[in-house]
């Protein structure tokens, strides 16, 4: 597992002044744009990359149950319940859960929120029932008749809940790195004097807490500087602003072209928790660090289309290969009311194996979901129903106006507008 202190963090266009980068940035994208035309010449036809990383969207550790505890009753003052006084903020995946998979978002964002969470210095304490209790580590987030988990049919129907809420919850905030990095440790159960029954989850952070808000500055800092930066380069196309379209191209550009991010493929040797709560998974290893994994390159792409005014979300599945299908993640863009799907992270490559001179492929931008279920050069999205992940729950994407096809086109039409007339005859 890299060290945070082991990345190389360096702005790879640090050395060259903003103007002169600019220049730079609008030779590539010019020539990306000509390369689009010659593939709209065509008929549009590209080729994947031969290596499509499968597997890299990880299930979250297995949460096991505590049992019963006894503990004093919440009224009586012996217990402040965490979370009490936080208000509660959601998003566009908060928007498709089930009831109690919200119940559970709710817990996990109030209690990162108050911070009720066995801190990562005292992370061999995280199952010691004393320090947990002195401590006030008892998350209390549903009241009932009945125990929580006594709603699923077994423990693993509630971890697959947890997955898809706490998957909702980080999509929701990926400018927070904390809701991915705190996880749920082991659920609780309490009965109290009137029959009724409390339960409890104790939220461990697996890297260093102290450090969340640093890394979450430098989100926001370099989320600001990319759109100040995608902005500037197309100032001067009026199509930019008139069309949201043209921003996801010209940012998808950016982002998988010029902005020098790499894929993490050390991680996909990683197990276990070294692998899961290794930052290439979120937006801070896109944007600051420029590696990371599929949920790293899809938050870092949310933030930065969000941030345009574009309404983008971050959709979990399977993806890659026929018979090598493993955990996925991409992103949904909404134009004009309708959905497409997009693959940063298998668009980004320098080029594919049969058009080396092609600074750009768009094989897996703004598709239908309906051709990733097909197959688009033998590489698959797949949205398994009742699966851990999230996607399934998701919108659909079946919008084919905005295709590479029609935007290079329409782009090339917008540039040769002009029409300069010599003299009028009345």
């Amino acid at each position: 597992m890299f060290l945070r202190g082991e990345k190389d963090t360096k702005d790879k266009s640090s050395n060259l002044s903003l103007k002169d980068f600019a220049k730079k940035a609008l030779t590539t994208l010019g020539l990306g744009l000509v390369a689009a035309g010659l593939l709209a010449a065509s008929g549009f036809t590209t080729e994947a990359k031969t290596k499509l990383p499968t597997g890299d969207m990880k299930y979250i550790p297995t949460i096991t149950d505590g049992g019963e505890i006894e503990l004093p009753d919440t009224d009586s003052g012996f217990i402040t319940p965490k979370g009490v006084g936080v208000e509660l903020t959601t998003g566009e995946h908060y928007k498709f859960l089930s009831s109690d998979e919200k119940i559970l978002y709710e817990a996990l964002y109030k209690a990162v929120t108050s911070k009720c969470y066995v801190e990562y210095q005292n992370l061999a304490l995280k199952d010691n029932y004393d320090f947990l209790n002195k401590n006030n580590k008892f998350y209390l987030f549903f009241t009932g008749s009945k125990k929580f988990l006594e709603y699923y049919p077994d423990t693993n129907g509630f971890n697959r809940a947890y997955n898809r809420a706490a998957e909702a919850c980080y999509y929701d905030h990926p400018d927070h790195v904390e809701y991915y990095m705190v996880y749920v440790n082991q659920i609780y159960t309490s009965q109290n004097t009137d029959g009724t029954f409390n339960s409890y989850l104790t939220f461990v952070a697996k890297q260093d807490d102290t450090q969340f808000a640093t890394y979450d500055a430098q989100i926001a800092q370099k989320t600001n500087t990319i759109v100040e930066t995608i902005n500037y380069l197309n100032n001067d196309d009026p199509t930019y602003s008139k069309w949201p379209a043209v921003k996801e191209w010209a940012a998808h550009d950016y982002y998988c072209t010029l902005y020098d991010l790499d894929y993490d493929f050390a991680n996909l040797a990683l197990t276990g928790d070294a692998s899961y709560f290794d930052y290439c998974h979120t937006a801070y290893g896109s944007l600051v660090e420029k590696s990371a994994v599929c949920d790293g390159y899809s938050t870092g792409f949310e933030l930065i289309m969000n941030r345009l005014g574009v309404n983008t979300m971050v959709i979990t599945g399977k993806g890659g290969k026929a018979g090598d299908l493993g955990g996925h993640a991409w992103n949904i863009v909404q134009l004009d009311g309708n959905w497409y799907e997009v693959d940063t992270t298998w668009d980004d490559n320098d080029a594919s194996a049969t058009h080396p001179d092609i600074a750009k492929v768009y094989c897996y931008f703004n598709r239908t979901t309906q051709d990733f279920t097909a197959g688009i050069e033998g590489a698959y999205h797949e949205r398994t129903d009742n699966d851990s992940y999230l996607g399934f729950k998701l919108p659909k994407a079946r919008g084919t106006h905005w295709i590479i096809d029609y935007l290079s086109k329409t782009a090339a039409y917008a540039a040769d507008t002009v029409v300069y007339v010599g003299a009028i005859q009345i």
